[in-house]
């Protein structure tokens, strides 16, 4: 927290930056603000993970040009009990129709 550094009291400078004093109190007591740690683990499993590798790097290493469009179209083809749609929306695990897209919730 600059402001507090400045000599501005915590009030102030947690005013200042736009966080409570009791934010302010934890981030000067750590010594800093939390930073997301990095983790090696997987918090859900992954639905590709059988095809990535034997089957979709193979297809862009061949053709780089290749859309995620025209990837999703080929495992609907090929690989339909993944139930991967085009019509998911992007990272959301919805699709556009409201239901939860299964492969990618993994419910």
């Amino acid at each position: 927290m600059q402001h507090r550094k400045a000599g501005a009291s915590q009030d102030v400078a947690a005013a200042k930056a736009g966080i409570s004093v009791r934010s302010g109190r934890r981030i000067e007591q750590a010594g800093g603000a939390r930073s997301k740690m990095e983790r090696d683990w997987r918090t859900r499993e992954d639905p590709l993970e059988a095809v990535w590798s034997a089957e979709l790097v193979p297809l862009l290493e061949r053709e780089p040009s290749l859309t995620g469009t025209t990837l999703l179209d080929y495992l609907e083809e090929h690989y339909p009990e993944l139930m991967i749609s085009a019509s998911c929306v992007p990272c959301s695990g919805v699709l556009n129709n409201g239901k939860p897209c299964m492969a990618l919730t993994g419910r």
